[in-house]
């Protein structure tokens, strides 16, 4: 047989209290904890993103100096075929 639904007004408040504690605990325990673990990985992930990007700006940086190497030299091969 269940037990019937409190009927005193304290009962009432006593067990929105307790329900209100462990809803309080199981977030606790749980999903600040998770939040924290993304909050810390993120700020890893987005350390990792900024050096990649870094990274990519750095080859960019070197495929435009080799191209206008290359130009160069194409140009002075020209000069030399025509002459």
């Amino acid at each position: 047989m269940e037990n019937p639904a409190p009927t005193d007004p304290t009962d009432v408040v006593s067990l929105d209290d307790r329900i209100d504690q462990r809803i309080a605990h199981v977030l606790g325990k749980t999903v600040v904890p998770m939040f924290n673990a993304l909050i810390e990985t993120s700020g890893e992930h987005r350390r990792e993103l900024i050096a990649l990007r870094a990274g990519v700006q750095r080859i960019e940086q070197r495929l435009h100096q080799h191209h206008a190497r290359l130009k160069r030299l194409e140009g002075v091969r020209d000069d030399h075929r025509h002459r």
